[in-house]
C-alpha cells in the first residue's frame, strides 16, 4: 500500500480522488498500467474511467489494429450468443 503525506496532497490542491485517478492515468499513458489495473487503482468503473481518459485526450488504443481487434473479438463474442 502506498501511502502519500497529507501535506502533499493538500500541496495539489487535489481530492485524494482526483489525484489517484491523476495517477492512474499517467500510468496508463506511460504502459505501465493496463487498462484494467489503471481503472482499479482510480476506482472507477469501465465506461467512466473511458471519459476520463477521453475528457483528458488520453487514447485508450496505440493503433487502428488494436481497435479493430477488439471490434471483431466483440463481434465475435456476439455472433457465438446470438446462436
Amino acid at each position: 500500500m502506498i501511502t502519500i503525506d497529507e501535506e502533499i496532497i493538500k500541496q495539489t490542491q487535489l481530492s485524494e480522488e482526483e489525484l489517484k485517478q491523476m495517477i492512474a492515468m499517467l500510468l496508463f499513458e506511460k504502459k505501465v498500467f493496463t487498462f484494467y489495473q489503471a481503472r482499479k487503482f482510480a476506482g472507477m468503473e469501465r465506461v467512466s474511467f473511458m471519459q476520463l481518459l477521453g475528457k483528458h485526450q488520453i487514447p485508450i488504443y496505440d493503433n487502428l489494429e488494436e481497435l479493430q481487434h477488439d471490434i471483431e473479438t466483440i463481434n465475435k463474442l456476439h455472433d457465438g450468443s446470438s446462436k
